[in-house]
């Protein structure tokens, strides 16, 4: 395969146990009422690093498919699917359950 380089991503912020669950109780305060889903996501930051470290990858290996940045970002999740396309990859920008690579 293709050679992929190493994308410089940025740091992102530690939180103490305590800010931890500041967090947590204000997610989970949020229910399910509509509209809390996006607010909850926000709150979280865990999407909002997702999308840094998938705009850096891209931006590093432009022409680069979804496969390729799971392979990168977290080896042990990647599992081609049997019903993949024939080259096997999604191009990042694809929305893909729910998500939209970056």
């Amino acid at each position: 395969g293709d050679v992929m380089n190493e994308p410089l991503t940025q740091e992102h912020p530690v939180l103490t146990e305590d800010r931890m669950e500041e967090q947590a109780a204000l997610v989970t305060s949020l229910g399910r009422a509509g509209g809390c889903g996006q607010l909850r996501a926000k709150l979280s930051g865990g999407m909002r690093a997702l999308k840094s470290d998938m705009a850096a990858f891209q931006a590093a290996n432009p022409g680069c498919c979804m496969d390729d940045f799971v392979r990168w970002y977290s080896p042990r999740d990647w599992q081609p699917l049997p019903s993949s396309p024939a080259d096997g990859a999604l191009p990042l920008g694809v929305r893909v359950g729910g998500l939209v690579a970056a």
